[in-house]
């Protein structure tokens, strides 16, 4: 069973455009069992996971990261994970996403670093 899921994660349909650029040991995979939401039909049905892993590392839902932009490398994505599942077969993370301080510039509301 768990051999069917990981050859439908590893199909060209069900990976991101991203990954054809990027070697085998640099993907992401789930750790952990997934669980679903209580009273969820349909396609409202994702398999939520609390982890994912590469190699040793590994990021939990509420850990901070770092995400790359391929349009700006010198100022990276920084968020906070607030949920991680699989739709239709493509991995999904929700993210709470940082400002870098030159983005808040003439913000008056905003009095924290």
């Amino acid at each position: 069973k768990s051999k069917k899921i990981r050859d439908r994660q590893e199909s060209c349909e069900s990976r991101s455009k991203m990954t054809a650029f990027l070697p085998a040991r640099q993907l992401w995979s789930w750790s952990g069992k997934g669980y679903r939401r209580p009273r969820a039909k349909g396609r409202s049905r994702k398999q939520f996971f609390k982890a994912i892993q590469r190699g040793k590392e590994s990021i939990t839902v509420g850990d901070s990261a770092v995400f790359l932009s391929t349009g700006r490398p010198d100022r990276p994505y920084i968020g906070r994970i607030e949920a991680m599942w699989e739709s239709c077969g493509k991995m999904v993370v929700k993210v709470k996403w940082f400002y870098h301080p030159e983005e808040t510039t003439g913000c008056p509301t905003l009095k924290f670093p």
